[in-house]
């Protein structure tokens, strides 16, 4: 069943279910885009991780 939206002489019927539909797959869009964000920002933060280490490895053997 819709919402009736009316407007003056205008009637406006919005299909619940179809926005429903769209709202959950903006979600997961927005999910799929922070789950890629978070993964560089990981793949980001290891390897400058690995940098620092091997840094302080060279400093403690000179």
């Amino acid at each position: 069943m819709g919402k009736l939206i009316i407007d003056g002489n205008k009637v406006y019927e919005i299909d619940e279910e179809c926005l429903e539909k769209k709202r959950h797959k903006e979600q997961e869009e927005r999910k799929r885009e922070w789950e890629q964000k978070w993964e560089r920002n990981r793949e980001k933060n290891s390897q400058n991780s690995r940098e620092k280490n091997r840094k302080g490895v060279r400093e403690i053997f000179r």
